[in-house]
């Protein structure tokens, strides 16, 4: 049965704005022995709003990377190539606009990173668009965990199953929206195969995404997660006494 959908959640990065990816470079031009997602978690993590120069200092600290003014200059480099690259997709505010003279409600959730965030605001009005915004550099919260999700369908006024999800990623939109009964829409710029999808639409384009919404209200919610399996229990029972044997047989 189609649930009645009152609000579209968008990711930002790569859905609606021009992004790079700077936790991969970063883990290659530093040579890091480390996951991709611990870079994401200093990257995007909560912090005060601060210079490309402290941000830069801030990432070099957090991630061990060794204190010297070449590295410093280095990850300085690196924020300033990605901070060009940060600006909205041609059909990204069109869209939006479309969606809120539909009626829709609209949220937006983001692994973000504070200086593309404070750029965007200068160069753009897309955030103005916006009924409700979780960032984790302001929450702390990334996707995807349920809590970024219900920061913002708390601050909207609705619950989960009345929204749409709408991001690039398969484990942080899609899989985190399914954690709380959200159905959601894949957005395949690349259209590079994705495994997984279920009855997940998936569109290339933002321009797509009023038929995928109704779509996306009649599919089946995408099932995630494995049951819990309990362990088994290898420790020694006691011998059950007489008097607690006759007590367990009054009870039943």
């Amino acid at each position: 049965m189609a649930e009645t959908i009152k609000a579209i959640i968008f990711d930002l990065n790569s859905t609606l704005v021009k992004s790079g990816d700077p936790e991969q470079r970063i883990i290659e031009e530093f040579n890091l022995d480390i996951y991709k997602e611990k870079v994401e978690l200093v990257f995007c993590g909560k912090a005060r709003n601060g210079s490309v120069k402290e941000f830069s200092g801030n990432l070099i600290k957090k991630l061990g990377i060794p204190a010297s003014k070449a590295n410093l200059q280095k990850m300085q480099g690196i924020i300033e190539k990605e901070l060009k690259i940060v600006e909205p997709y041609p059909d990204a505010i069109p869209v939006l606009k479309a969606l809120n003279a539909r009626g829709f409600k609209l949220g937006l959730v983001s692994n973000s990173w504070g200086l593309a965030v404070e750029k965007l605001k200068k160069t753009s009005k897309i955030f103005d668009l916006f009924d409700a915004i979780s960032f984790s550099h302001k929450t702390g919260k990334f996707k995807p965990n349920p809590a970024s999700f219900k920061n913002c369908t708390r601050a909207l006024g609705i619950k989960p199953f009345h929204a749409v999800m709408i991001g690039n990623s398969f484990k942080s939109d899609i899989v985190g929206a399914a954690r709380v009964k959200m159905k959601s829409i894949l957005l395949n710029r690349s259209r590079i195969p994705v495994e997984g999808l279920g009855p997940v639409p998936q569109i290339f384009g933002l321009k797509e995404t009023g038929k995928a919404i109704e779509a996306a209200a009649k599919a089946n919610l995408l099932q995630v997660g494995q049951p819990k399996v309990r362990k088994p229990n290898f420790r020694k029972k006691e011998p059950v006494s007489k008097q607690r044997q006759v007590r367990r047989r009054r009870r039943f």
